[in-house]
Order: structure tokens, then C-alpha cells, then sequence
């Protein structure tokens, strides 16, 4: 939608529209219902790898000004044990 509105081909109400659409879907999406495990973390994977599994079992992390986490929400609790 960034792109299309950059390059001109949709105007800002329709980009605004169609990223309201996309982000009440993924709002309605039950990340618990694809991951059912923890699935083990190899911290020399890329930034996107690692991105893509922590967002499916943490719901929010808190980082110190040094960018060290602090806290972290689970998504599903049980699986923090």
C-alpha cells in the first residue's frame, strides 16, 4: 500500500482504507492456533527469521535504552515453563 500510494497510484484515504483493512485482519488472526510448540531459537539466524518466531510467542517485549530485553508478554503463558 506505501508503495502504491508513493508512486501515485492510490490516493491517501484509499491507502489509509486499505492499511485499516489489513491490520483489522491481522488483528483477528490467533497466532496460537499456528504455533503450537516453542520452537527453538538460533540466534545466528537473520533478523527476519528471528523476528518471525519471537513475534509468534511474544506478545510484547520491553527493551532497556541499551536495547537488551527487559520483559516479555507471552503470548500463551504455559509455554514460558
Amino acid at each position: 500500500m506505501i508503495d502504491n500510494y508513493e508512486d501515485g497510484l492510490i490516493d491517501k484515504a484509499d491507502r489509509d482504507r486499505k492499511l485499516a483493512a489489513i491490520g483489522a485482519e491481522m488483528e483477528g488472526i490467533d497466532v496460537r492456533i499456528r504455533v503450537e510448540t516453542v520452537p527453538a531459537i538460533d540466534w545466528s539466524w537473520s533478523p527476519a527469521a528471528l523476528n518471525e518466531v519471537l513475534t509468534a510467542v511474544l506478545e510484547r517485549i520491553e527493551l532497556a535504552p541499551d536495547l537488551r530485553p527487559v520483559r516479555a508478554a507471552w503470548r500463551v503463558p504455559e509455554w514460558r515453563a
